[in-house]
């Protein structure tokens, strides 16, 4: 990530002074040789047949593990068996297995094989390339096709940069564009003498019109944007642009001068060796000539200007102090050797018998279908999405069916399901404390509220305190009747919540299919 500059090994480096710097293209990924080594494994793996892609991975390969090896021997290229026997066994022997993995775990498994994990310099790329392919496959396919086709279109952007602190203790080189909004302690400004017009080799076009005769039925004209257009029809439409691009470039030397916190160093050429046309080199020369206050720090001899003493910055003393963390090793292992399945559950398989189990997925459905509907006649419909997503089986909605029939004919939840009301699910609170939760469903009418909550599990106060806490907010919102209930969709039981008591309104019996109230 730090590049290391020719000064800063040589005779002229001041010691105890550091000489790194850092660009927006040393925080490429695509340009770290261990990204592009894994790139050149993938692109292998996916087409073994393809000679750039034997080229690319020898000559990454040997970059970091035979970095004396300064050239791709065209013989091992061509020659697959020599070719991979310069390569790990580890990853010669598994192609196919290695192809076949996911997108993640192909990238954890080749940075194991090729070692990259004790590359120090290269684990901050590792780590940023990880993340993409994470990114990559969560939201788009898990397909290494079509993350290589990705990675072609998108390489180079800056969501494939690393992203850094802005205390790196490094020189950072950046565009004056990309410094806007931003505050560095100190700036160098190194070619401060850009044109303030359109250079003639990359003037752009403009569109033109005028009334004049012959052009006046011709409507908008592209013409080059020159000098020479002083003299013409379109001396206007010159004029504006000209008044645009010094506009322009005046803000972009604000920008460039409004940077610096403590200090700021500008070279430039001297005006008198501006071209035609004139320099932001030149607008700042004259305006120090011509303002009294900034003469008394020109120095003709020099041609230099100094405003401020130059003194070595305190520290505020009030600044946080960070630890920095860095790793010094990337590790990376196969989730298949180091995850291991119990082979026996006891809350599944041996503790809940089978009656006892259907119970508990009749319990949850039941759920699913409360949750989603608004009235009674919705039931239907809803178990009929219900079983198009997956979620219960063709043979499992006849009983649901008449669960729910049953529940409905009982007149009170009947009557929370009537079109009397008006219906909220899934309604978001926020409870003392700053918690956010969720009610399964609020109906309102009148300034009266009843709030119903469907629980699947076993029956606990902390449900009931649940839904009390439901209503002491709603009582402060004004309504002038509150009540709460509880629905156990497991054991179909109700239970009327009051101020932190909770009465059982109704249990169903052992013998009974439905409800049964």
């Amino acid at each position: 990530m730090m590049l290391p500059p020719g000064y800063k090994n040589s005779d002229k480096a001041l010691e105890g002074c550091k000489y790194d710097v850092v660009s927006n293209e040393s925080l490429r990924i695509d340009g770290a040789a261990s990204v592009n080594l894994l790139l050149g494994a993938m692109r292998y793996l996916l087409n073994p047949e393809d000679p750039v892609a034997r080229a690319q991975l020898s000559f990454e390969y040997a970059k970091i593990h035979e970095p004396a090896r300064n050239e791709v021997d065209v013989f091992a290229v061509s020659n697959q068996v020599f070719f991979e026997s310069q390569l790990p066994e580890s990853f010669t022997k598994e192609k196919l297995s290695l192809k076949k993995l996911p997108l993640f775990e192909l990238t954890e498994t080749l940075i194991a094989i090729f070692r990259l994990g004790n590359e120090k310099g290269e684990l901050s790329y590792l780590q940023a390339f990880q993340d993409l392919v994470l990114n990559f496959y969560s939201r788009e396919r898990n397909d290494l096709a079509s993350f290589l086709e990705w990675w072609e279109i998108n390489k180079g952007k800056e969501n494939t940069s690393i992203k850094i602190s802005g205390e790196v203790d490094a020189v950072k080189i950046l565009t004056i564009h990309k410094a806007k909004g931003l505050q560095f302690k100190y700036v160098l400004i190194p070619f401060c003498s850009w044109s303030i017009d359109h250079n003639s080799f990359q003037a752009p076009n403009l569109w033109v019109k005028t009334e004049q005769a012959p052009f006046a039925d011709a409507g908008y004209l592209p013409v080059k944007y020159s000098t020479t257009l002083e003299k013409t029809y379109f001396n206007k439409a010159f004029q504006e642009e000209k008044t645009r691009a010094y506009l322009d470039n005046l803000n972009l030397l604000y920008v460039a001068l409004t940077r610096a916190e403590f200090g700021v160093i500008i070279t430039a050429e001297h005006p008198g060796k501006a071209k035609k046309g004139g320099t932001v080199a030149r607008w700042i020369h004259t305006s120090i000539q011509q303002n009294e206050n900034l003469q008394s720090g020109w120095n003709e001899a020099s041609q230099e200007f100094v405003s401020g003493d130059w003194h070595q910055r305190r520290e505020d003393s009030k600044k946080e102090s960070t630890t920095r963390i860095e790793l010094h090793s990337y590790y990376s292992s196969r989730w298949r050797d180091t995850l291991v399945i119990r082979q026996a559950g006891a809350t599944f398989f041996d503790g809940i018998k089978s009656d006892q189990r259907n119970k508990i997925n009749y319990g949850i459905h039941l759920h699913a279908v409360l949750s989603r509907i608004q009235y009674a006649n919705d039931i239907p419909l809803t178990l009929d999405r219900l079983v198009q997503e997956g979620l219960i089986l063709t043979e499992e909605k006849p009983p649901i069916q008449q669960q729910l029939d049953e529940l409905m004919a009982h007149p009170l939840v009947g009557h929370w399901f009537s079109s009397e009301w008006k219906v909220r699910t899934e309604v978001s609170i926020l409870l003392p404390g700053g918690i956010w939760n969720r009610i399964d469903r609020l109906i309102t009418k009148d300034g009266r509220a009843i709030v119903i909550d469907f629980k699947t599990g076993e029956k606990s106060k902390t449900d009931q305190k649940q839904v009390t806490a439901y209503i002491q907010i709603l009582q402060r919102m004004n309504f002038t009747e509150v009540e709460g209930y509880l629905l156990y969709t497991r054991d179909q039981e109700v239970i009327s919540v009051s101020e932190g008591k909770g009465k059982v309104v109704k249990k169903k019996s052992e013998s009974q299919l439905g409800l049964g109230f």
